[in-house]
């Protein structure tokens, strides 16, 4: 009996789709992300394929948009564990609770994050001359990628997150972050 792996041989191994990451986003995501033994596919919303999305395991979606979330929930199927992730700080609950809500009635895995600003090695000029723009406002508190890949990572690999928000202008004791 041969007890070695051939080499290149392909494992079953878990699946993430993430959709809509910032381009500087995508290296440390697929590194982390890598670290829990999953194949990582990487697409925008644009060339997103519905039939495929029931083929993972995990789906990282960032939108702040209801219509795009609200697609994405309707196709998407008990088994992918999701992280609604998105870039805003929360002003009301109410599309937390229209999220909450949709979630509840498909019997989905679901947690949300609310963020901000990231920066970090690889990003857009254009994006970082507005990031040093936004540091003249005292209350702005952007994240450094590998913190927010980080706290992506707590928020849906963490025991007890599931129909949880989580917001990364705070400290949240689930999630051992701290802003």
């Amino acid at each position: 009996k041969n007890i070695f792996q051939k080499v290149g041989e392909i494992e079953n191994k878990p699946t993430a789709l993430i959709i809509n990451a910032e381009n500087f986003i995508q290296s440390f995501f697929e590194k982390a992300l890598s670290f829990y033994g999953c194949q990582v596919v990487f697409q925008d919303n644009a060339s997103f394929k519905k039939e495929e999305l029931k083929n993972f395991d995990y789906l990282f979606f960032f939108s702040s948009s209801w219509e795009a979330i609200k697609e994405i929930l309707n196709l998407a199927e008990g088994k992918t564990k999701i992280l609604i992730a998105l870039k805003s700080f929360p002003q009301s609950n109410f599309l937390e609770n229209k999220i909450l809500q949709l979630a509840q009635e498909k019997k989905l895995n679901l947690r949300v994050i609310h963020f901000n600003e990231v920066y970090g090695p690889g990003m857009d000029r254009a994006l970082y001359q507005n990031l040093l723009s936004l540091l003249k406002d005292t209350n702005f508190k952007p994240i450094f990628v590998s913190d927010f890949i980080y706290g992506l990572l707590k928020a849906m690999f963490g025991v007890g997150t599931d129909g949880q928000f989580f917001s990364f202008a705070n400290e949240s004791k689930e999630l051992g972050w701290q802003a």
